[in-house]
């Protein structure tokens, strides 16, 4: 098969589809799916937009979610990761989305890393009432949490001799 139309408007490129609005199957990896971009401006790139379109839009509506899905040894189909955006805050003028990503774990679905609308970093929690920062210091990687209390830091390199830090 190579393009199936249904009545009810389902579209399948090398399936007949089911349930889902587009369904493409391929039989190896070297035919997935492809955008190209010719325009020669070097700020010109292929753009996939995933747009929900709500009468009413609020805060923390999920806006896009990319599922990573395979079989399991039964056969059954799960999602082992995922990406998603939420917008946290619709109010116009002030707009704010999340970055999402969430993996699988002895069989439960879970968010592990999100980075939210000020640039701060949750691992393993969804609130980001914390900041972590990460960059180079002195020959080493200087980390920085941040909370509503203190600062808090840690130091992570490599030690000379005398046990101080190789610059």
């Amino acid at each position: 098969t190579a393009i199936t139309v249904t009545q009810a408007g389902l579209v399948g490129i090398g399936v007949t589809p089911s349930s889902a609005k587009l369904h493409v199957l391929t039989t190896d990896r070297t035919s997935g799916l492809k955008l190209e971009e010719t325009d020669a401006g070097a700020a010109s790139g292929p753009l996939l937009t995933l747009h929900r379109n709500s009468a009413s839009p609020a805060d923390d509506d999920t806006l896009g979610k990319i599922s990573f899905e395979g079989e399991n040894d039964a056969g059954a189909a799960v999602s082992y990761a995922y990406i998603e955006t939420q917008a946290t805050d619709v109010s116009s003028g002030s707009q704010d989305g999340d970055l999402i990503f969430g993996t699988v774990g002895g069989a439960s679905g879970a968010e592990r890393m999100r980075i939210d609308s000020a640039g701060k970093l949750a691992l393993n929690e969804n609130l980001v009432e914390k900041t972590i920062w990460c960059g180079g210091y002195g020959g080493g990687i200087l980390m920085k949490r941040s909370d509503a209390t203190a600062d808090r830091y840690a130091k992570l390199g490599i030690l000379d001799a005398s046990g101080g830090f190789v610059s």
